[in-house]
């Protein structure tokens, strides 16, 4: 198999790594006292991403398994 050389292709940004910020990380560093999002499905590393805001504000959370409109996932909650 022959390798292709491309030109012009746009580099992504950054996924993963030191200072990549995924969508339920930046929603739980935002979150106000008292306020919660769900997060459908299984979320394996979202208690990785709780550890993480604790680390890097000091904020407590609590996470816990539900179901809403007959969807299983995951809800956080802002506690201080």
């Amino acid at each position: 198999m022959a390798i292709q050389i491309d030109n012009n292709i746009p580099i992504p940004t950054a996924g993963r790594g030191r200072g990549a910020r995924s969508e339920e990380l930046m929603v739980i560093l935002t979150l106000e006292v008292g306020q919660s999002f769900f997060a459908p499905d299984k979320r394996a590393n979202l208690g990785a991403k709780i550890r993480n805001a604790k680390k890097l504000t000091g904020r407590r959370f609590t996470v816990r398994a539900c179901e809403e409109k007959g969807i299983s996932g995951t809800r956080v909650w802002r506690l201080e």
